[in-house]
């Protein structure tokens, strides 16, 4: 039981609050060094995401496929587009074309749907109907039952991903059946062999009889027919690759299709991988360059609750700037990224060795590492010598851990992945559940102490509260004594 001021008109709880406050001072310089410590380990990770990023950059940069980029063209696109692949291959392609590629395609104006009346099961039975769209797969079952009416048939075969059949039917028209595949292997085929689909295609599509059902497809599809460079082929579809180029035919005629290296691609690609590393290190740098602001520690809860949205917001500024201010590991970093750029790749067939001689280098030195790409060197260099450049960004040693011999790529990945292995040792990835780098144990111990903290101000707050209580009591019971002495002297004096 706590009372506050009874007896003595003190302000008990402000007085146990200030105290409590003046207690508290120690823990709150601890819960400031916590949080301190989770800024500058949040920092880190912003950092390592970035790196992750060059990183990934990098990885695509090793392979050859990235400098080897074409484009294709055709002369006459009505009759044929082209689209370069990964696996395309420079060269040019004269193409005449006789014959596209269609599929199977069956119309009747005949169906009766007084006869599929007829034909529908009896109440708690079922037919089946049995197709297929390729000569040589299987035959697709669709199930009918007596509730179902003939467009709900039509629908059925529509939507039935394993028949590939598109239905269009009007009640005044008829049923027009097209297979969704083109080529010679499309069919449109009943497969008769079964009564219900025997009776249905005689009964309700008018096609064959009952004595006699019809027996092979409706109807067939066609291969495409062309000439290539003066040899006849045939492609079951209108799309197909021709030596690593997508072609596309879209009516009969003739067309040339060049395919040539894409040194626009190329370059763009080098010129975006060079802007992700300027990004990456020019964080780094702010980073290494931020004030600390001393006099701004993190804010406490009660602090916060005395200050306005603006002013919070104004004081974290500063509070969270310098976090990784000179730190030695990221200038480590820093110093392996720009080795990895300009060391010269040993050891190679090409003609150049450094960067520089293809158009990406360093201007002045308060610039701190930025790269700049000169296109039109870079353009001509990889115009002259696309091998060259490649193996200036590609090349893999002779001898493993012969880091001279990498690509640059190559050293940059390398030296990424070990940026990134340094800091997750600082700083965890928040991705893992158990965190055990060293600001993450650190931080633990920061809230174990803070919880043992917490519970000694629980029972400071106690103590405080039982002695002011019990001078509170000590008071009344002197006021009470008083007042009885008060009493008898008046009456001994009458």
């Amino acid at each position: 039981m706590r009372i506050g001021g009874i007896a003595s008109g003190f302000d008990t709880e402000q007085i146990v609050k200030d105290l409590m406050r003046a207690e508290r001072m120690p823990m709150d310089r601890l819960y400031q060094q916590k949080v301190r410590s989770e800024l500058q380990r949040d920092a880190y990770r912003e950092v390592n995401t970035m790196l992750r990023r060059l990183q990934e950059k990098a990885f695509d940069m090793r392979l050859q496929g990235s400098f080897t980029a074409f484009q294709a063209s055709s002369s006459q696109e009505a009759v044929a587009a082209a689209a370069a692949t990964g696996a395309a291959r420079a060269g040019s392609f004269d193409l005449h074309v006789t014959e596209l590629a269609s599929g199977a395609s069956f119309n009747t104006n005949t169906v009766d749907a007084t006869a599929f009346d007829n034909w529908r099961p009896e109440a708690g039975e079922t037919k089946v109907l049995r197709l297929r769209t390729d000569a040589e797969g299987e035959f697709t079952e669709i199930t009918v039952t007596a509730d179902d009416s003939l467009d709900d048939v039509w629908a059925r075969m529509n939507r039935s991903r394993d028949l590939g059949l598109q239905v269009f039917f009007d009640e005044q028209s008829g049923v027009a059946l097209r297979s969704r595949a083109t080529g010679s292997q499309a069919v449109i085929e009943f497969g008769t062999s079964n009564a219900d689909t025997a009776s249905f295609l005689a009964d309700v599509l008018n096609v064959g009889s009952t004595a006699e059902p019809w027996e092979g497809p409706l109807a067939e599809g066609s291969d495409a027919k062309l000439t290539v460079n003066g040899l006849d082929i045939t492609r079951a579809a209108n799309t197909f690759s021709l030596d690593g180029t997508s072609v596309t035919l879209h009516s009969t005629g003739t067309t040339t299709i060049q395919v040539q290296a894409d040194v626009d691609a190329v370059q763009q690609r080098i010129s975006d991988f060079v802007d992700l590393y300027n990004e990456l290190i020019t964080d780094i740098q702010e980073r290494l360059n931020e004030p600390v602001h001393r006099d701004f520690p993190p804010l406490t809860n009660e602090q916060r609750q005395a200050m306005s949205d603006r002013e919070i917001e104004l004081w974290e500024e500063k509070a969270h700037s310098g976090m990784l201010r000179g730190d030695q590991m990221l200038t480590g970093i820093l110093t392996n990224l720009r080795m990895a750029w300009s060391a010269p790749v040993e050891g190679g067939e090409g003609s150049a060795t450094l960067l520089s001689q293809v158009g990406i280098a360093t201007r002045s030195w308060h610039e701190r590492g930025i790269l700049h790409v000169d296109e039109n060197k870079l353009k001509q260099a990889l115009a002259e010598d696309p091998d060259g450049v490649m193996r200036l960004f590609t090349q893999t040693p002779s001898e493993e851990g012969a880091t001279s011999q990498m690509g640059v790529a190559r050293r940059l990945d390398l030296a990424l992945r070990s940026g990134m292995e340094r800091v997750t040792r600082t700083a965890g990835n928040p991705v893992h559940r158990f965190d055990q780098s060293f600001l993450g144990n650190e931080i633990r111990r920061f809230e174990e102490r803070l919880d043992a903290m917490e519970e000694r101000m629980q029972r400071v707050e106690q103590r405080y509260w039982r002695q002011f209580t019990t001078m509170e009591r000590m008071l009344s019971d002197m006021y009470a004594q008083s007042d009885w002495l008060s009493q008898q002297l008046m009456g001994m004096m009458g």
